[in-house]
């Protein structure tokens, strides 16, 4: 991540709000006012420290997040990358439009089975956060 150009860009392009999530990041303080914007009687001493939550982003080359999803397919294989976080309204479409082109990919080739692969991971490059993979056999 920190070699890829484009997060660099994309650090750069929003300084001050990086810097801002940074010190709050290292502040517990700071994190709290952030807190109070929506508690406004939260107290410090009920802040514990817990991990950090890391939300996969696709981000160009250019600097530039990936805000849908994000396609690369092969002759055997339908990547589904940068997969924003369905809400339960919308999950069933997502799912309606995923098989729809997997269905679509097997009519354009000799392909008569479909497996579907799940992969997870929470970082790496572009096709590894949150990727679904669907592999046809």
């Amino acid at each position: 991540m920190i070699g890829f150009p484009g997060f660099w860009k994309l650090v750069m392009r929003h300084r001050r709000h990086a810097a801002h999530e940074l010190a709050n990041s290292l502040s517990k303080r700071g994190y709290l006012e952030e807190c109070r914007k929506y508690c406004p009687t939260l107290e410090l001493a009920v802040l514990t420290p817990y991990p950090a939550g890391i939300r996969a982003q696709a981000v160009t080359a250019s600097g530039e997040a990936v805000h849908d999803f994000l396609f690369a397919q092969t002759p055997r294989t339908l990547h589904v990358g940068n997969a924003p976080s369905p809400a339960a309204t919308s999950a069933i479409p997502i799912g309606r439009m995923i098989a729809s082109k997997c269905i679509q990919h097997m009519r354009q080739s000799s392909y008569s089975q479909l497996e579907i692969v799940l992969l997870y991971r929470t970082t790496g490059p572009i096709g590894k956060p949150g990727e679904v993979g669907l592999r046809f056999c």
